[in-house]
């Protein structure tokens, strides 16, 4: 599996939606001068819509209107957040596997958008088989479509809202929240059963794009990362890596006499996946770790002016982390066979590898892992 990726790829039973109107919109110089009159400067969406249009994603009726408060239906909603996304390179509409919708033939005007949404687990059909194209979004399925569209974590988080209670798209309208993308129709409501305007999709998706590349993976890795060492879970595997403080600081201390001196470089990283593999499935938080992981682009080792760069799309689970964490230490010690004993008192009885996280927005976070004896 490919980046969309790894665990994240559960079958997401969505829906979105259209709008009567996206279409491919003129050049960006024909779109940039575009004026609807029945959206003034003061509307509530205007910035947003005049953002999309001028990039070409959406564009107005014949008659020179947008309909800002018309319900948006699956395909043309579907049309649009594809489209932002391509033009922000995070989907692909070119090279789509038919997703065998029975409503969606390949001859369907957004049959590309769908499709590319469908194939990057963002949008499901129903159990019919069918997409709906022309059923209208609600305000709550449009609410999970943003958050895998644009990644966005499902961890609780306080929110105003009292109607959403009984919700399943409670988390993710959370979420929403949390990442300043929705405010709601009220101080203190939501609506998720209300259908999506085609102004409020311009809405969602513009702040969902800023949302998405203003977000600090980096502290929130650190974050997870030390909730997990203060999980309970942590001490089933502390005595394995001789450490029981988890991350201090940026520095995680492993101490090897506590994994076996004799055990050779060949077998590490098999050891230390194992073991990881315990802590994850035991982990009460373990979907958040998982998600930020989910979002990284690459993991770099480097050690005596030696890197490894393990590229987090073609690694298909965390553990397997710890396997590369191995072989970067094999490739330090020239010989897996040499005992994991020897080749630390080479090294002076311990050694520094510096590990970089890079996240698919760039945002990157650094740590030290000594492992000593």
């Amino acid at each position: 599996m490919r980046k969309n990726k790894k665990l994240y790829n559960l079958a997401l039973a969505t829906t979105l939606t259209t709008a009567v109107v996206v279409a491919i919109a003129p050049t960006n110089a024909a779109a940039a001068t575009v004026n609807f009159k029945d959206l003034p400067k003061t509307d509530v969406h205007y910035e947003n819509v005049m953002d999309l249009a001028d990039r070409g994603i959406i564009k107005g009726y014949h008659d020179g209107t947008f309909k800002p408060y018309q319900p948006i239906k699956r395909a043309h909603a579907a049309k649009i957040i594809a489209q932002a996304l391509e033009s922000k390179g995070i989907l692909d509409t070119k090279n789509v596997t038919n997703p065998g919708f029975k409503d969606v033939p390949k001859t369907h005007p957004y049959y590309s958008e769908i499709a590319a949404l469908a194939n990057a687990g963002i949008i499901n059909g129903y159990p019919d088989g069918t997409f709906g194209p022309e059923i209208t979004l609600s305000r709550g399925q449009m609410s999970k479509i943003i958050a895998r569209a644009y990644k966005l974590t499902s961890e609780a988080y306080n929110h105003p809202f009292k109607d959403i209670s009984s919700s399943e798209f409670k988390k993710y309208i959370t979420m929403l929240y949390k990442y300043g993308v929705t405010t709601g129709t009220t101080k203190t409501t939501y609506s998720p059963g209300a259908p999506v305007t085609r102004g409020q999709l311009a809405t969602f998706v513009v702040r969902a794009e800023n949302a998405y590349e203003n977000r600090n993976y980096a502290a929130e890795l650190k974050e997870e990362i030390e909730n997990l060492t203060k999980d309970p879970a942590f001490a089933k595997v502390a005595s394995v890596v001789g450490n029981s403080e988890g991350l201090v600081g940026n520095k995680l201390t492993i101490k090897a006499s506590s994994i076996n001196l004799n055990k050779s470089l060949n077998s590490l990283g098999d050891d230390l996946s194992k073991q990881l593999g315990k802590l994850i499935m035991d982990y009460n938080d373990a979907e958040d770790l998982l998600h930020l992981y989910d979002l990284t682009n690459s993991i770099t080792f480097e050690a005596n002016g030696q890197s490894y760069v393990v590229d987090a799309a073609d690694t298909d689970l965390l553990t397997e982390l710890s396997e590369k964490f191995g072989e970067f230490i094999k490739q330090l010690g020239n010989n897996g066979n040499t005992t994991l004993g020897d080749f630390l008192s080479r090294q002076g009885d311990s050694i520094t590898i510096k590990v970089t996280v890079t996240f698919d927005n760039s945002n990157s976070a650094s740590y030290d892992v000594v492992l000593e004896k």
